[in-house]
Parts: C-alpha cells; structure tokens; sequence
C-alpha cells in the first residue's frame, strides 16, 4: 500500500469545490507544493544538549508551508534547549520570594538569601529569553536579519502594543519575554506573506471543504490531515488582532481526537464511510485518530474491490457505452445528453441535356425544360413574338391610378352635396327667427 500523496496531486482533487468562492483559501492547502531547493541554503549548528549538536537549514524564501514548518522547527528547538521551562520556573521562584519577602517574617541572612535568589532568577531568565530571541536570528538568513531586529524593537521595546487577544495596552513595554517572543514570531510570520486570518481560514478548511480524492490512499490522507491539524497553533488567528469581539473563539487551537475522527469520516467518500459505520456499529467507534485509521485501511481494499464491481457491472453487456447505446440500450446518466440528429433533406442535382451539349459549364445551373439558352435543335432560344408582355407593377399602378381618379370624383359629389345642406339649414333658420320676430311685435 503506497504511503505517501502522489506527487501530481492537484487541489481540486482532494477539495469540495473553490475554496476560494465562499471566503478566503487558506495559505496551506491539502496538495503540497513542491519546495524550494535546500542546496544553496546556508547552515547553523545548534547544540540542543551538552553532547548533542544538530544542524538547520536557514530560512530565505520558500512556500507558506515551507514558513511554518521553519516556525514548527524552531519552537521544538526552544523545547529540546528547555528555554520556555526554565524562563517559567524561575518566574515561580521569583513570585514564590516576593510572597515569602512581603510577609514581613523574614530578617536577616533569611532576607539576604530570598534577594540573591530573586536576582539569580532574574538573571536565568534573562539569559533564557536571550537565547530564545538569538536562536531564531540565528535561523535566519543574513538579509532578513534587520527586519527581524525592527520586529522586536517594535513589539518588545516601543510603548503600546496589543496583548493576547487583542487587547490594546497604552503607555507600557511589552517587554523581551515569550508572550513578545510569540507576538514578534505572528508578526514576523504576517510580513512573509502568512494572512493574519490564516489559522480561522485553515480550521474552516478542515471542517468542510477537504475530501478524500480517488488516488489519494487512506493511510497518507489521514496522515496529512493529522499535519494540517497541527499547523493551527502556530499560525496567526483573528482573535489576537486589535478590536476583536469578546465572543470570537480562538481558531489556533488544533481540533481534538473526536473532532478529527469527525472531520476525517465527513471527508471521505460515501460508500467508504458507510462500509466503515456497517462494520463498526457504534456510534463512539471513532474517538482516536490513531485507531480510526487502522480501521480504516483494513476496510479500503475491500472497497475498492466493490467498486470495481459495480463498474463492471454498469459496462457489462456490451462493453463500453458506445457499444450499449448501438445496441439500443437505455441511457445511463453518466452519459452525455444526445444531439438532435439534423435533417438530411436530398436534393436532387439539376441537370440541362441542352447546356451539356453546347454550354458545359452552366449545365447544372437548371433543368432542361427551364432551359432559356438552347433549343433541342441546337439553335439559340429566343423569346417568342407572341408572347403576352404582362408587367405586375405597371398593371397595378394603372388600376390604381384609375381607382383614385374615381375617389376624387366622389369625394367632389360628397362635398358639393355637404355645401347644399348647409345652405339650406341657415335658411330654415333664418326663416324660423324672422317669425318668431315677427309674432312679438304684433302683440
């Protein structure tokens, strides 16, 4: 069984759809990208014990992925040295003095010793702090070295800056301690191109958008999305930046084993997560990713193999679709919706046994009996005398004409007639006042 991803594998094969088109892509994404070359990468050694000295590649450039693995690599640095350790136990023994000291019981030599273990503390710290801060300018190449030096001046020395979880503090020092070791490293990470969402984009991305692609085994998927998981706490969230809301969680945290078990069974395909829930019967089976992908490769070859089945199955009878549908089997829907065959309309080619004889060339340019250029005799066609000369448009112009000299003299009968009959109402009424007028005056 392969146990690593294919080296061609491409994002949309391993994606429920474009990232991309509901938010933002996170900086890392299932399919590696290919990384840069290492062999023109200066070294340095760092003995993480007494005995023990390893050797880092220095960080120039490279992918989101290659940045945080740099980060990955040097916070397991500070672990191996027991730098963060160290730097809280003598935090303790400082506070656990100062508690001792304003009791007011201790006097003398009692005091003289809780003060030298207050300062040998502070000094251990110090030193701590020192090594840590120096340990990654040492992982850096030369030239990104400056920058690094303003990121701490920044965040470290300068007055006002934003605490965890985005609170604002005015008029104070964060001061060179791994809450600003942490800032400096989110802020440095932000500079190389590492979006300041990029832990909430990758933890969305885990939840719903990765799925287990074809060529992709069981075993190296699992295995990757383990990866993906881990990167979280070391990427920076929205929840540091200034203005957060009190109620926004903080999406650095790595999902736990549930989660995960969760995560990964949504991803994979329907058929293989359904033969996993028949085999195992149980709502609580998958509480460790661990366990859940040793489940899960005892059941993978019995999967593929029903799968096959099944694809024999649809093609059995014929072979291949092409052979189904000549055989006039019904359309699977896996097939392409068929075209509308266009209409073979025969036309029947024209053909002048008169043109073929003495004009070749125009002979499939009409028929024999339309033929106009050659009698059967082989004399030239001409237009008989007799024939009737009928012109539409002529004829039609003279109809009309005629048409409308007739209107015109209907319509001068029309208005001769309207005149008369008004002539004759003014003299009804005129006649008709003159007697009424003419009837007053006699009473």
């Amino acid at each position: 069984m392969s146990t690593t991803l294919p080296t061609d594998l491409k994002h949309s094969e391993c994606e429920k759809g474009d990232p991309g088109k509901y938010g933002k892509a996170p900086p890392i994404r299932f399919a590696m990208e290919s990384q840069s070359s290492r062999d023109d990468r200066p070294t340095v050694n760092i003995y993480t014990s007494d005995d023990t000295k390893e050797t880092y590649y220095k960080f120039k450039d490279g992918s989101p992925e290659e940045l945080v693995e740099h980060v990955r690599n040097y916070w397991e640095i500070i672990r191996k040295l027991d730098l963060e350790s160290t730097y809280d136990v003598e935090k303790q023994a400082i506070a656990a003095a100062k508690r001792q000291k304003n009791e007011g019981n201790t006097h003398g030599r009692a005091l003289k010793d809780l003060n030298q273990v207050i300062d040998d503390s502070t000094l251990n710290m110090k030193k701590s702090i020192a090594k840590a801060f120096k340990t990654f300018s040492d992982l850096l190449d030369a030239d990104l070295v400056p920058k690094w030096n303003e990121i701490i001046k920044k965040e470290c020395r300068t007055k006002g800056y934003i605490a965890f979880d985005g609170v604002k503090v005015k008029d104070k020092k964060r001061g060179e301690n791994f809450e600003g070791l942490r800032a400096c490293v989110r802020t440095w990470m932000k500079q190389n191109g590492i979006p300041k969402d990029s832990a909430d984009r990758l933890r969305h991305y885990l939840l719903c958008q990765v799925r287990k692609g074809s060529r992709v085994p069981v075993g190296p998927f699992i295995d990757r999305m383990v990866v993906l998981n881990g990167y979280l706490k070391d990427l920076p969230c929205l929840k540091d930046e200034e203005g957060s809301p009190t109620q926004l969680p903080r999406m650095d945290e790595p999902y736990g084993s549930y989660a995960m078990c969760s995560n990964i069974l949504m991803a994979l395909p329907e058929g293989l997560s359904v033969a996993y829930s028949a085999r195992k019967r149980d709502s609580f089976a998958a509480t460790e990713v661990e366990k859940l992908k040793n489940d899960l490769e005892l059941i993978e070859p019995e999967y593929r193999q029903t799968q096959k089945i099944i694809e024999m199955a649809r093609n059995s009878g014929g072979g291949s679709k092409d052979k189904a549908k000549d055989k006039g089997t019904k359309r699977s829907l896996d097939d392409p919706i068929p075209r509308k065959p266009k209409a073979q309309v025969a036309r029947q080619k024209k053909l002048c046994q008169h043109c073929a004889k003495w004009s070749p060339d125009i002979k499939n340019t009409h028929n024999t009996a339309q033929c106009r250029k050659w009698n059967s005799d082989g004399t030239k066609w001409q237009k008989p005398k007799h024939a009737r000369k009928t012109n539409a448009h002529s004829q039609v112009s003279e109809e009309m004409m005629e048409c409308f000299a007739q209107m015109r003299k209907d319509n001068a009968k029309l208005l001769k007639s309207l005149k008369r009959s008004r002539k004759k109402g003014k003299r009804s009424r005129r006649r008709y006042s003159d007697s009424e007028s003419d009837s007053d005056s006699d009473e």
